[in-house]
C-alpha cells in the first residue's frame, strides 16, 4: 500500500476530525462560486461610488479604498468580489478555530461557523463593492486575537495587535469606534490584577487610537477637516429621535416645533426621515442669526434627555431584529430587497 505524503496525510486527518467543519466549508465555496458567476464581476450599491470614484466625499470613513484600490491594480472588480469571498471564508474558519481552541465541541463550533459560511445575505455583501465584509473580517480578527490563549489572560502585545486591527476597523465603518467597549469589558473581566488590568486597558485604547488619529490627521492634511467623515452627528441620529419622539409631551422651543413629524410621517420610518426630501428635516429653515444643524442638534438631545426610554425602546426593538428567523421589511423600514439577490436587472424605459 503506498504511503500518502505527510501534508497529505495530515490534511485527510484533519478531514477526519473537523468532518462537519469541511462539509460546510465545501457548500460554503460552492455557493461563492455561484454567486460570482450568477453576478459578474460585482454588485454595485449606491455608496459603492464613494469607495470607486469619490462620489459624497468625506461622508464616510474610506479606509476600504486602500485596499481596493490594491486589488483592482492587479484585477477587476471580479477581483474584489473573489478576495471578499475569501474573506468570508476566512471569517468561518476563525470562528470555528477560536471556539474549539477555547474547548467548544467541534460540532458546535460548526454551527456556529455554519452562518457565515451559507447565509444568503452574509454572500451577498460578500459580492457588493462595499467595506462591509472588511469591516466583518477585522472585527473577527481583532476578537481572533484577544480569545486565541484561553488559559491566560493576554499579554501586552496581543493587547496592542487587538487594539491596532479594532481601531483600523473604524477607518472601514465609523460605528467601529465603540468596539473598543467591549474589548476593554473583556480585558477587566480576564483578570490579573488591577495593575496588569489597567496597563493592558490603556494599551488598548493608545493602539486603537493609533490607526483612528492616523486617518484623521491624513484628512486633515488633504481636506482640512480632522474627522473620520463629515457626517453632522445631529442629521446621522435625526431619524432616529423623530420616531421615537412623543411631540404631544416633548418640551422644546416653538422654532423646533416644525422639526416633529406627523404620525405620517413617522410611520414612514427613519430612512425616510433622513434622507427622503419631503422630510421634516429637509424641509428645515432655522430662525435668522441660528445654526440649522445646532437647532437640529438641540432638538435631538430634547428627545434622548426627556423620553430616553422610548429612544432605549425603540433601540431594543431594532436591536432585538437581528435575532429574528427570518428578514422581512416592515412598514417604514428600508426595504430588505436592497441585501438581497435579484432574479432581474433593475431599468427605467425612460432610459435610452
Amino acid at each position: 500500500m503506498t504511503r500518502l505524503p505527510l501534508t497529505a496525510e495530515r490534511a485527510a486527518r484533519a478531514v477526519r476530525e473537523h468532518w462537519l467543519l469541511a462539509i460546510l466549508l465545501t457548500c460554503g465555496v460552492a455557493l461563492r462560486v455561484c454567486a460570482m458567476v450568477a453576478y459578474r464581476p460585482a454588485l454595485l450599491y449606491v455608496d459603492s461610488m464613494k469607495y470607486l470614484y469619490n462620489a459624497y466625499p468625506g461622508a464616510d470613513p474610506v479606509g476600504y479604498k486602500a485596499p481596493l484600490k490594491a486589488v483592482l491594480a492587479v484585477g477587476d472588480l471580479g477581483t474584489v468580489a473573489a478576495v471578499q469571498h475569501l474573506l468570508g471564508l476566512a471569517v468561518a474558519v476563525t470562528c470555528y478555530a477560536v471556539l474549539t481552541r477555547r474547548g467548544t465541541a467541534r460540532w458546535l463550533a460548526g454551527l456556529a461557523a455554519a452562518p457565515v459560511l451559507l447565509d444568503a445575505y452574509q454572500l451577498q455583501i460578500e459580492q457588493v463593492i462595499m467595506p462591509d465584509v472588511g469591516f466583518e473580517a477585522l472585527i473577527v480578527a481583532g476578537i481572533a486575537v484577544l480569545l486565541l490563549r484561553p488559559a491566560t489572560p493576554p499579554r501586552v502585545r496581543v493587547v496592542l495587535i487587538a487594539g491596532l486591527v479594532l481601531g483600523v476597523s473604524a477607518t472601514f465603518r465609523q460605528v467601529g469606534e465603540i468596539l473598543v467597549i467591549p474589548a476593554l469589558l473583556y480585558l477587566v473581566a480576564a483578570g490579573g490584577g488591577w495593575r496588569a488590568v489597567a496597563t493592558r486597558s490603556v494599551a488598548l485604547v493608545v493602539a486603537f487610537a493609533v490607526p483612528i488619529g492616523a486617518y484623521m490627521t491624513g484628512s486633515e492634511l488633504i481636506t482640512g477637516h480632522f474627522w473620520l467623515d463629515s457626517a453632522t452627528p445631529s442629521l446621522a441620529s435625526y431619524g432616529r429621535m423623530a420616531t421615537a419622539a412623543d411631540c404631544a409631551t416633548l418640551r422644546i422651543p416653538r422654532y423646533e416645533r416644525p422639526l416633529c413629524p406627523s404620525p405620517g410621517q413617522r410611520a414612514l420610518g427613519i430612512d425616510w426621515l433622513d434622507h427622503n426630501i419631503a422630510s421634516p428635516l429637509k424641509a428645515y429653515v432655522a430662525p435668522a442669526g441660528m445654526n440649522r444643524f445646532a437647532v437640529i442638534a438641540s432638538f435631538d438631545h430634547a428627545v434622548a434627555l426627556q423620553q430616553p426610554q422610548r429612544v432605549i425602546g425603540a433601540v431594543a426593538v431594532d436591536g432585538a431584529k437581528l435575532f429574528a428567523l427570518t428578514r422581512t421589511s416592515a412598514q417604514g423600514e428600508s426595504p430588505i430587497s436592497r441585501w438581497q439577490f435579484q432574479g432581474s436587472y433593475p431599468h427605467s424605459r425612460n432610459c435610452g
